[in-house]
């Protein structure tokens, strides 16, 4: 619907209304707003109030995205740039954890992907780097972070967190791995590292 002052239809002054209490017309702007899951009506009228024109509408669940994505549909769906997990067509919005869709792995929180969430997030493989949303699985750092409720430095290859004891260096220097966990070394304690480690 288009906002239109005095709304005129073959230069005859027109009226609208909705019909039923699933949604409502604002005469200022021309907006229909859904209010309740159901049906109703939007009716045209010319200025002798004889109907012109009437329009369904249906008012569906948020979470229902059967009609666009299909039934049977379980991943990762594209709702105009708003990527939301459903499963069997319905978005799943008390999810919150990692999914695995057929373009990647993806962090998704209350039933939608979170594109601002950069950190840590685990599933059965393991604890997981994750970037704006999505495990790249191309991040080999040093990275600060909270893995398992404890915050610390965390040795990370291929996106996941390693269990490992080795010797790494990101941007802010070289750190001694022990077990996952980085500490950072100096020049002396870095050498003395490296000769007995290797």
């Amino acid at each position: 619907m288009v906002a239109v002052t005095d709304p005129v239809y073959c230069a005859k002054k027109m009226s609208v209304s909705v019909i039923g209490n699933a949604a409502t017309y604002n005469e200022l702007d021309g907006k229909v707003t859904g209010e309740h899951i159901g049906n109703a009506m939007l009716q045209m009228r010319n200025e002798y109030g004889m109907m012109i024109a009437q329009i369904p509408l249906t008012v569906l669940d948020a979470n229902d995205f059967t009609k666009e994505a299909g039934s049977d549909y379980t991943g990762i769906y594209d709702d105009h740039g708003t990527l939301h997990y459903l499963k069997n067509g319905w978005q799943q919005d008390t999810y919150t954890g990692l999914i695995n869709d057929r373009v990647g792995w993806w962090y998704v929180k209350n039933g939608i992907v979170d594109t601002s969430y950069t950190g840590f997030m685990s599933n059965a493989n393991g604890w997981w780097y994750v970037e704006k949303g999505k495990i790249t699985f191309k991040r080999n750092d040093i990275v600060f972070g909270t893995v398992n409720g404890i915050n610390g430095w965390w040795h990370v290859r291929n996106s996941q967190v390693v269990y490992d004891t080795t010797v790494a260096n990101n941007a802010n220097g070289w750190w001694y791995v022990q077990n996952v966990q980085a500490t950072i070394l100096s020049l002396h304690h870095l050498l003395n590292t490296l000769t007995n480690h290797f």
